[in-house]
């Protein structure tokens, strides 16, 4: 309601002056819909959140979608004139259950999520519309509400409102030649004149022969983020480690090649089970335990130190100069209409839950990233992995820059369940700094950062 840009179409719609009318309301505040649903003969419950990788799950998404639907169903349970309540459920709240999937399944409306295997995929979406659904079938049998629920698969089609919603998100990822995944590179200056862009497959052996032919040096950046994946091995493991040795291969095919710059992470540096105290000092030594990666079901950190690994023995055994950047959480200027995934995590951080979890983050500027690539090629000495971290900080330290920085913004102002900070163990910056990398303070890079977000229109205050 505080931002217009999320009720225009709403109000464009014909009859809207007439017979629409919004209120605002607090899903997790108890009464506050009693005057919505006053009068009513029938009340539909479609708000749920969707936060695929939620930073609490609890407090983001389960929350909100349980007590936010008995809300609703307690406020209904005051009105005699309701006749029937209409809940949206999901199709997500039917199907995850880890029961073998065959030709012969099929799904109907007695299929309930088990909770338990929600939990162990974290598959908290799941998790939150199956313990919606089933605490609205409780209530509603306990006092008497006429209840139905729609459980709807992946939603498509013509649209309403202005952006796109969370499932027409996921669509596009699917789209192939999306202009506008390419416009912001084209309006780049310089770009009709030496940029080229090529249509790939990153599982295609052979795919990038034609790409890297006559090259001097090769940058390759692509790397599949989904922290809850489907299917870990085929979405994440798979496009990252065949995907990089197939970059590798067709470089190895061409003598002009000096150098290749792969970006690596920080997560195929710091996932490995040891305790973290103010002593530890991550360095380009260190490399992620795969098997705690996979205990832990950190599949992009599998993903990445599996890819990193790969590519070093891929590079001896072929003698090619290979040097891996290792980045942490960037955030700065976007150049690309659409947030990226640390950008899209940044933003649910800023907008803010009423308390913040107890962690740490290793911030760097992305202008930092690209100058790390750069003198990565560029530097004749360079060799082997650099750690690119300009600073780590606990969240309450990033929030006070946050907040001295924009007043406004609506900030978290207390700890998960009030727990006392963890360690801030720090990264070393000896190798990236002997790169000739100066990191931009963290104080510029949160604020050009927040600039680039207000001025795309993807924070308002």
């Amino acid at each position: 309601m505080d931002d217009p840009k999320k009720t225009e179409h709403l109000l464009a719609l014909d009859g809207a002056k007439e017979r629409l009318q919004l209120f605002k309301a607090d899903l997790l505040e108890e009464g506050c819909f009693d005057p919505i649903v006053e009068g009513c003969q029938g009340v539909f419950h479609t708000a749920s959140p969707v936060y695929l990788v939620p930073g609490n799950p609890q407090s983001e998404i389960i929350d909100p979608a349980v007590k936010g639907t008995l809300n609703v169903l307690r406020s209904c349970a005051k009105v005699p004139s309701i006749k029937r309540v209409v809940i949206t459920a999901s199709m997500a709240s039917v199907m995850c259950h880890g029961k073998p999937l065959t030709t012969e399944v099929v799904f109907d409306e007695t299929w309930f999520s088990d909770t338990v295997r929600c939990e162990e995929l974290k598959n908290w979406y799941a998790l939150s519309k199956t313990l919606a659904e089933e605490s609205a079938w409780k209530f509603s049998e306990d006092h008497g509400i006429d209840l139905v629920t729609i459980c709807p698969g992946f939603c498509i089609g013509p649209l309403i409102q202005p952006a796109p919603t969370f499932s027409i998100e996921a669509f596009l990822k699917l789209v192939k030649d999306d202009p506008k995944k390419t416009e912001h590179l084209l309006a780049l200056d310089g770009a009709k004149e030496r940029l080229q862009l090529f249509k790939a497959d990153l599982l295609e052996e052979g795919c990038f022969d034609p790409i890297v032919e006559g090259c001097q040096g090769v940058f390759h950046t692509a790397s599949p983020v989904y922290l809850v994946p489907g299917n870990p091995q085929s979405e994440i493991i798979d496009p990252a480690v065949k995907g990089t040795l197939n970059v590798l291969r067709s470089c190895a095919k061409v003598p002009s090649i000096k150098r290749v710059v792969i970006t690596a992470s920080m997560a195929s540096v710091m996932c490995h089970g040891k305790p973290l105290t103010t002593e530890v000092v991550f360095d380009e030594t260190w490399f992620s335990d795969t098997v705690r990666c996979e205990e832990l079901k950190n599949w992009y950190a599998l993903s990445k130190t599996l890819a990193e690994e790969s590519a070093w023995k891929f590079s001896e055994d072929h003698g090619i100069d290979l040097v891996t950047i290792c980045p942490g959480f960037c955030i700065g200027p976007l150049i690309q209409p659409a947030p990226t995934f640390s950008i899209e995590a940044f933003l649910k951080l800023v907008k803010g839950t009423e308390i913040f979890p107890d962690g740490i983050y290793i911030f760097v500027d992305i202008r930092d990233v690209v100058d790390a690539h750069i003198l990565a090629f560029e530097t004749p000495t360079a060799s082997g992995r650099y750690c690119v971290v300009g600073r780590v900080v606990h969240y309450f330290e990033a929030f006070k820059i946050l907040q001295k920085i924009c007043p406004s913004l609506h900030l978290p102002e207390k700890f998960e369940d009030d727990k006392p900070s963890l360690p801030v163990y720090k990264v070393s910056q000896d190798r990236a700094r002997s790169l000739g990398i100066n990191f931009i303070p963290l104080e510029v890079s949160l604020r050009d950062t927040v600039e680039s977000l207000k001025e795309k229109g993807f924070l308002i205050f």
